[in-house]
């Protein structure tokens, strides 16, 4: 493997875990990454890149953001900070944020005033994130809708873990918590490669060590076994993760046939209670998918499902379940579920546990 740098494309090799073949990939030069801009005393500004020796000169002051950090919650959000003298000759009233996430532009992000360590900034929260994008550079500016004030603001989720992971200072705890960002975040990424989803073809974990190498590119959705009780006419057959925004618990009932007039019911301990109407759900073959947002900070509390009809009488059995609980059956059954489901199992489990100690 041979690491891109700011000017020369890289090579990496990729097996096949099925066949043992191998090829060889080219990966792009990095770029020049500018941040850290000093004044030159003639009304010029000078920064030196990043990653290597070359240095730029401009006009002006240019304005960057003065730090960037995630916060862990339902999921990463990726703060992007302003220092209030950087924008101190702007009309901070009328800027707002835009951001680029793999091609896609999200416009109208609020510049909110708010501080951090007692200390004032501005900041743009990218909240848009997840799991299979903490690996992708987002693009940042500010903007009045018509002007870009100042310059393109470069970072990832992984920038800013792999700068606390490699930083001495980083508290132990805090470099648990970015490890387990890296490895949620690979773990999703790789376990959509396996369902055929699209997603990134950059690795979250490249500059770590090869944990996740020797997964094998299959995953099996049958689903977790769940356990019930009382009795009723419906019965859910299968219980999964999904992770389309968080994760989210679904559930599966086999035979679909009159449960237009009945709702899910799912109610999650310390948390909410969701009432999914059969219009909510995905029927496909006589079997009926309903997907419910529990979250990444509920994964370990209990959640009670059951199916109600109009007059809301219990129509179905009763499971006790939680997300944690179906992660725990991937985990230690990775011959059943297969090795990327397994891996997004213990992935997920670590990673609300991070959130959980926060």
């Amino acid at each position: 493997m041979k690491a891109a740098t700011c000017t020369a494309t890289g090579v990496r090799y990729r097996n096949c875990a099925v066949c043992g073949s191998s090829e060889i990939e080219a990966t792009p030069a990095l770029g020049h990454s500018f941040t850290q801009y000093a004044a030159n005393g003639d009304g010029t500004w000078t920064a030196t890149c990043d990653r290597c020796t070359v240095t730029d000169t401009r006009t002006g002051a240019p304005l960057l953001p003065s730090a960037a950090q995630p916060v862990v919650n339902e999921d990463v959000t990726l703060n992007i900070l302003y220092s209030p003298l950087a924008l101190e000759n702007s009309d901070v009233t009328a800027l707002h944020g835009k951001a680029t996430v793999g091609g896609v532009v999200y416009d109208n992000l609020p510049l909110v005033q708010t501080t951090v360590g007692g200390v004032p900034f501005y900041t743009v929260a990218l909240d848009m994130l997840t799991p299979d994008t903490f690996g992708t550079t987002v693009t940042v500016v500010l903007t009045d809708g018509d002007t870009v004030t100042g310059n393109a603001f470069e970072y990832s989720v992984k920038q800013y873990c792999l700068h606390m992971l490699a930083d001495t200072k980083t508290d132990a705890a805090v470099k648990t918590v970015c490890m387990d960002i890296l490895n949620y975040g690979e773990a999703t990424r790789l376990y959509r490669v396996a369902r055929g989803d699209e997603v990134s073809a950059e690795s979250i974990t490249a500059d770590l060590p090869d944990t996740y190498k020797a997964l094998a590119t299959t995953a099996h959705q049958s689903g977790a076994v769940i356990a019930a009780s009382g009795s009723g006419a419906y019965t859910f057959t299968a219980a999964n993760v999904n992770l389309k925004d968080d994760v989210s618990l679904v559930m599966k009932v086999a035979d679909a046939a009159g449960l237009d007039a009945c709702k899910l019911i799912c109610e999650v301990a310390g948390g909410t209670t969701y009432r999914l109407s059969y219009s909510a759900a995905r029927v496909e073959g006589g079997v009926a998918t309903y997907v419910i947002p529990v979250g990444i900070d509920h994964a370990y509390d209990t959640c009670t499902v059951y199916l109600e009809d109009a007059n809301e009488v219990k129509v179905s059995k009763t499971y006790t379940l939680s997300i944690a609980s179906v992660c725990s059956a991937y985990e230690n059954n990775p011959g059943t579920y297969g090795s990327a489901t397994a891996a997004l199992g213990a992935a997920i489990l670590n990673y609300a546990t991070s959130v959980a100690a926060l």
